[in-house]
């Protein structure tokens, strides 16, 4: 994909939307993009691709949320050439027996880059940038909470564990991740989504009940921006729930509910790149 053409807008958003406001292309993977004639300096937003929830382990032990994608924000001067961009695609949730969700894809403009998060893997949270994947579980357990993310790409915190089987409780939130650093763009809001939430216990209270953990929070565009899928769940009513995906650009999956084996984990989020200039930003820099 290609585009270069004069624009009256003076942001972009490639891989998503914030329409009418910006040039938006939603279908954006690769290619490259053009500055517009006359201007000196850009503001860019990388977001990676959230990793994809884990598969349940066993049955009575939900799988884990996914990691949110990192976050990378820079200034960076233009210059008449195309930019070689491409946008992170989200990792797959896992399948099969304790099978980890897929790491999302890293997102790029020029040499700037934001890993993917990664995948939720067996009894552990997946962890990323900007936000962290739900917790491990205990047989007949809820959900933990997700653990706080962190900004540019370093690692976010695991999830906790669940409760003990013992004493079974409705799921709770994932981790919405730290706030984020102050990115001062202009044309429109830039901030954080909301971490998934943990899927809850089976209504048998069996000892099967593990619930899904939540995803990890992505980054909302002008206030919009996809959700991750929610794990899967099992076949009737008393089965433990998966845990929701969360919400943003580069979030992360929710984990399957147990019961069924190797019930599969919920699909992240695909990365995002925003681009802003103006009258403002040029004389900014």
């Amino acid at each position: 994909m290609q585009a270069d053409q004069a624009s009256p807008h003076r942001c972009a958003i490639l891989g998503g939307s914030a329409s009418p406001i910006c040039d938006s292309y939603p279908d954006w993977r690769t290619g490259t993009w053009r500055p517009p004639a006359g201007v000196t300096a850009l503001h860019i937003l990388v977001v990676g691709g959230g990793g994809g929830g884990g598969a349940s382990i066993e049955r009575g032990i939900g799988g884990t949320g996914g990691g949110s994608g990192a976050v990378v924000n820079s200034w960076l001067g233009a210059e008449d050439a195309p930019v070689r961009v491409a946008v992170g695609r989200p990792g797959a949730g896992g399948r099969g027996l304790g099978g980890p969700g897929e790491d999302g894809a890293a997102s790029s403009f020029g040499r700037l880059t934001a890993a993917g998060g990664y995948g939720g893997l067996a009894y552990r949270g997946g962890t990323a940038g900007g936000g962290a994947g739900g917790g491990a579980y205990q047989p007949g357990a809820h959900g933990g909470n997700g653990g706080d993310g962190a900004a540019h790409g370093h690692p976010g915190a695991g999830g906790a564990p669940g409760t003990d089987a013992d004493d079974p409780v409705p799921g709770t939130a994932g981790g919405a991740g730290r706030p984020l650093p102050p990115l001062d763009f202009r044309q429109v809001p830039v901030t954080p989504g909301a971490g998934g939430q943990g899927g809850h216990f089976g209504a048998a209270r069996n000892g099967y009940g593990g619930g899904g953990g939540g995803g990890g929070a992505g980054v909302l565009v002008n206030l919009t921006g996809p959700s991750a899928q929610t794990g899967a769940t099992g076949r009737n009513p008393a089965d433990a729930a998966g845990g929701h995906g969360g919400t943003g650009y580069g979030a992360g999956g929710g984990g399957a509910g147990n019961i069924v084996i190797g019930a599969r984990g919920g699909t992240g989020a695909a990365g995002v790149i925003y681009v802003e200039w103006s009258d403002l930003v040029t004389a900014a820099r």
